[in-house]
């Protein structure tokens, strides 16, 4: 058994587990998108199906390799954290734009330690096997940025699931259901990630809440 590093921190009278010993089936590829800003960048949707009281400390991709073991696209720090029960998008930028194979591995680092040790993990990724409900490609939010009002744009007329809105660290600060407007205006200014789940799939989106 690997040994690992068990951290406690308290945050008000709960505490928060930072542990470096989680093993790799906690972690679950759910899908992946183009970014909406950069069209050489990609976002990738990992989910922690750790406890809710778990954290692992600076979790990246650094790499995606396709099914020859050549590297697509790189990655690099962008969270200081995710929550147990939480799906984040992970950003990489695309390093070969000319031909690659399924099905990609990313190359997922996570639980950096006081002397720089981290646990790595081999994530398999297959695209054919995400369901497409929503049509991934033709679902936008706008605008973006936003001080009040968020739309999505693309979302199936008999639409019944959820809009999740969630920080930099997985925790929801807003959820409606069968809706596809919500009002962000109660949000600190920042960036957060919109999750549309219909109970079976998800899709993903980063936006700006700015003035």
């Amino acid at each position: 058994m690997k040994k690992g590093i068990l951290i406690v921190l308290f945050t008000g009278i709960k505490a928060i587990l930072i542990s470096q010993a989680i093993p790799c089936s906690n972690f679950t590829i759910t899908g992946s998108y183009p970014d909406s800003i950069n069209s050489n960048d990609y976002q990738f949707s990992i989910n922690f199906n750790g406890d809710s009281n778990e954290i692992v400390g600076y979790p990246h991709i650094s790499a995606m390799l396709d099914c020859n073991g050549d590297t697509v696209a790189t990655g690099g720090l962008f969270y200081f954290g995710q929550l147990g029960q939480t799906t984040l998008d992970y950003p990489v930028t695309l390093v070969d734009t000319t031909s690659w194979c399924e099905p990609l591995t990313a190359i997922f680092i996570y639980g950096i330690g006081p002397l720089n040790e981290a646990d790595t993990c081999s994530l398999v990724f297959q695209s054919a096997t995400i369901s497409d409900d929503f049509e991934m490609n033709n679902i936008c939010i706008y605008p973006n940025p936003t001080a009040q009002q968020l739309s999505i744009k693309g979302l199936s007329p008999n639409f019944n699931g959820k809009i999740i809105v969630s920080n930099l660290i997985g925790q929801v600060v807003l959820e409606k259901e069968n809706q596809s407007t919500i009002n962000v205006e109660s949000l600190i200014n920042g960036v957060y990630i919109l999750t549309i789940s219909d109970g079976f799939s998800l899709l993903s989106r980063r936006f700006l809440k700015g003035n």
